[in-house]
């Protein structure tokens, strides 16, 4: 009766490298599936053309501004207080990437 024990785990291990292969497939076709749907999103985004007034650059846009207004911005740490803002968006939006979201 010792052979009829080794062959039902026999097929206990059968069936559990059969579910095993089973859920790699599924794993797998969810990343292909995840990969073709980033490389549409990648490929929609290419053909989105610059609007006009980014091809000149922040410079040109500021250009235009009254010089007694550009005094007044640079003494009120705006730029500084963006920068604070620029990285503090940044850190969170690498937060959430490195976490999945999840935090």
């Amino acid at each position: 009766m010792d052979w009829v024990s080794d062959v039902l785990e026999w097929i206990k291990e059968l069936i559990k490298a059969i579910f095993d292969a089973f859920w790699d497939l599924l794993s797998d076709i969810g990343l292909i599936l995840l990969s073709a749907i980033l490389d549409i999103f990648l490929l929609i985004i290419s053909f989105l053309t610059l609007p006009s007034f980014f091809a000149g650059g922040l410079s040109e846009f500021l250009g235009g501004i009254d010089p007694a207004v550009m005094y007044f911005l640079s003494k009120s740490g705006l730029g500084a207080g963006l920068e604070l803002i620029g990285a503090g968006v940044m850190f969170r939006l690498t937060r959430k990437l490195l976490t999945l979201g999840q935090w």
